[in-house]
């Protein structure tokens, strides 16, 4: 019996396998109805299969003792769709399982959760409910990126950033902390007080320097597309990604160490694009088999678009925020991470359920 993959057009969350004599076997089939494999036989069984589908057979063909180059071939296919970030000290895998990026603002004028009376026991315990709650990333912001926001000098950002950093890495050695900011010398600083991951919203796209730190501290990247600084359209995310992809694998950036962010909430005023435009682009962007990130955390476009408050309720985050999982998104920044985390929980629940044979 031997196994092989059929390439297939805009598969996203799919695989298509062909097994050579596997309409035979009748343990494979079972498993494989088993798991809700929506099969078909000509001279060979055929399958469109998830990737998690895929996991769980691999499993399941373990545990039941099936020949081992049938196991093998199963697994070299799951591995060319492995999605993984890693930095120099950190590795996540994405694949079955979307991270939850929680958000931590240390700018008072944040657009949702600005806070002017932060201090290290409110950060503690923060951190502490964020890593109760399944958090694998902890998004640091010392600096609002809100439309119409006022930059603030290097020096306040990392006085908003580092002390932080420090202490949360004291306290909880195993958090990957990620940084939001577009600044070379906050990125310096930051990187050299032991944040893992650099989340520029201006994608790395406007400024050399900041590619040649990562050349020195080798941290995991965020690329975010800026409309309103981005020579490329908002219609040439495809595009501004490649030359991102690129540009970043002439520096040693490999496809797993950085994540693509469309930008949603980042057009500029006179857009013909919509953000539910931005949206829809992760179905495609997520074929390049790079991290893809869910950013529209109580976002204003709810607003704009659907007349919902999204400062006032977390529904509507999280109704689009799974559609976008759906999509092939595999990382959500959020505020909400215990709610967050609840959804993805209920997702693998009602839509994987393990196979009991």
């Amino acid at each position: 019996m031997t196994i092989k993959e059929v390439p297939m057009h805009n598969q996203n969350d799919l695989i298509n396998i062909e097994i050579e004599n596997g309409a035979t076997d009748e343990r494979l089939s079972n498993l494989l109805a088993a798991l809700h494999v929506n099969t078909w036989q000509t001279d060979s069984l055929h399958a469109i299969i998830s990737k998690v589908q895929l996991h769980q057979l691999i499993e399941l063909a373990t545990e039941h003792h099936f020949p081992a180059v049938l196991v093998n071939d199963l697994t070299a296919i799951y591995r060319r769709h492995q999605i993984m970030l890693r930095g120099a000290h950190f590795e996540l895998d994405l694949t079955i399982d979307p991270a939850v990026m929680a958000i931590l603002n240390t700018s008072p004028d944040s657009f949702f959760d600005g806070d002017a009376t932060l201090n290290d026991q409110k950060i503690l315990q923060k951190v502490e409910s964020f890593m109760a709650n399944n958090t694998k990333i902890i998004d640091l912001g010392g600096q609002s990126t809100r439309p119409g926001y006022q930059e603030i000098t290097p020096e306040v950002e990392i006085e908003r950033t580092v002390p932080y950093i420090q202490m949360i890495k004291r306290e909880f050695p195993d958090a990957i902390i990620s940084v939001d900011s577009y600044k070379p010398k906050v990125i310096e600083a930051v990187l050299d007080a032991g944040a893992d991951i650099i989340n520029d919203v201006n994608g790395f796209e406007d400024n050399p320097a900041k590619l040649d730190l990562v050349a020195k501290y080798h941290p995991a990247l965020i690329a975010m597309y800026n409309n309103r600084i981005s020579k490329w359209g908002p219609t040439e995310l495809a595009a501004f990604f490649a030359d991102r992809k690129k540009t970043f694998e002439a520096r040693g950036i490999h496809a797993d160490n950085w994540v693509i962010d469309p930008g949603v909430g980042f057009l500029a005023q006179d857009s013909t694009v919509t953000d539910i435009d931005l949206i829809k682009t992760i179905r495609q962007l997520s074929e390049m088999n790079i991290p893809t990130l869910i950013a529209i955390s109580r976002k204003s476009m709810f607003k704009k678009l659907f007349g919902i408050d999204a400062a006032k309720n977390v529904w509507s985050t999280l109704v689009a925020e799974l559609m976008m999982v759906h999509m092939g998104g595999q990382i959500i920044r959020v505020h909400d991470y215990a709610e967050t985390n609840l959804m993805l929980q209920m997702r693998k629940q009602l839509e994987f359920p393990r196979a009991t044979n």
